[in-house]
């Protein structure tokens, strides 16, 4: 192989690498409490993360993914009934159903445990400060990114400053 071709093929498997499938999982609930300087603004009146913190995510989240088809977002949240929106093409928000703690916490959990991203022609990153999850999503393959260093992620590609309409 002469320089030329090795150069080649080493650009081509750049690209690649480049445009793989990426899958973040956020757990919602999770960086609507750690990320307060974001979101604290919009809590209710009784000081907890509702319905406008859990849209602003939303919102913040398709800015990001804007002209970005190759990276898909399912941001999962407690709740009382199991259910999956489909915002828009690379984002979904996914309600863990069920009773007790940690629903959301657990999906994530199961997601990353039976799909093994290894497996998949895809990237998995899980975006939480929760150590449990953090230590399943290791251990199942993907990758986790702490809450502060998401919101860095954010305000670098400029989506805290904009607005789009609801959800």
């Amino acid at each position: 192989m002469t320089d030329k071709t090795t150069a080649a093929a080493q650009r081509s498997q750049y690209i690649r690498n480049r445009v793989i499938l990426a899958l973040l999982l956020l757990a919602g609930h999770n960086l609507l409490f750690r990320l307060e300087d974001i979101f604290r603004p919009h809590y209710e009146a009784d000081g907890h993360p509702g319905r406008q913190p859990r849209e602003r995510l939303v919102e913040i989240t398709r800015i990001l993914l804007a002209g970005r088809s190759n990276l898909r977002v399912r941001i999962c949240f407690d709740a009382p009934q199991h259910e999956t929106v489909a915002v828009c093409p690379n984002l979904e928000i996914e309600y863990s159903g069920g009773q007790g703690e940690h629903r959301a916490d657990e999906r994530i959990g199961a997601h990353v445990a039976w799909r093994r991203p290894e497996e998949l022609d895809q990237k998995w990153y899980v975006v939480t400060d929760d150590r449990a999850v953090r230590r399943e999503t290791l251990k199942n393959g993907a990758r986790y990114v702490p809450a502060n260093l998401f919101a860095v992620l954010l305000s670098d590609f400029q989506c805290l400053a904009k607005t789009t309409a609801a959800v």
